[in-house]
């Protein structure tokens, strides 16, 4: 009877994996095609009121994206310290993201724009790839090849390319040219 209990749970985690990877790829997607589609008919610079929706639709997924990532991270790990202190820097940058750079209004006066976006990004960057260490782990792990290891194999692929991406940005807000072109920094950066 222990035995039945015991992998009935280990079934249970790995859907919840598996439904975990799968969330995340289709948000990766969703993020992927809106940047690519969306941002070439977008002004970030001098938003309307169609960039600015745009805006909030794109850091709206971004932000579901990282609390996914924070989701599937409490599948690789027991540390309720370090889930806590995912989620908590996490709700900051979110919070903080909200407070400086929401399209609509900005509550927070930022003077310094790029040590602001740098201690986002600083802090998010670190997250994104401790994720992707702990999916490459779990790939890894065990003998058995399942729908849960296609889903985290595509998940930690495009989890990469995204984490180029902020790599790309936090270096763009560090050493402004540092890629041969000057970018503005921002959403339009990334």
């Amino acid at each position: 009877m222990k035995f039945s209990f015991f992998s009935t749970l280990i079934t249970h985690t790995e859907k919840e994996k598996r439904k975990d990877y799968r969330n995340v790829v289709f948000i990766q997607v969703i993020i992927i095609v809106l940047g690519l589609v969306l941002s070439t008919f977008t002004d970030f610079d001098n938003p309307g009121a169609r960039d600015k929706l745009v805006i909030t639709i794109f850091s709206s997924f971004g932000a579901l994206y990282a609390f996914l990532l924070w989701d599937l991270l409490k599948n690789f790990t027991r540390s309720r310290l370090l889930i806590k202190i995912f989620l908590g820097l996490l709700l900051f940058i979110t919070v903080l993201g909200l407070l400086g750079e929401f399209p609509y209004y900005k509550i927070l006066d930022i003077e310094n724009r790029r040590m602001y976006l740098l201690l986002i990004h600083g802090l998010l960057f670190p997250i994104e790839v401790t994720v992707i260490g702990f999916a490459i782990t779990d790939l890894f792990s065990g003998n058995v090849f399942n729908m849960g290891k296609l889903w985290g194999a595509a998940c930690v692929y495009l989890m990469t390319g995204i984490t180029f991406g902020s790599l790309y940005d936090l270096i763009n807000i560090v050493s402004p040219g540092a890629f041969g072109v000057e970018l503005s920094l921002g959403l339009s950066s990334y």
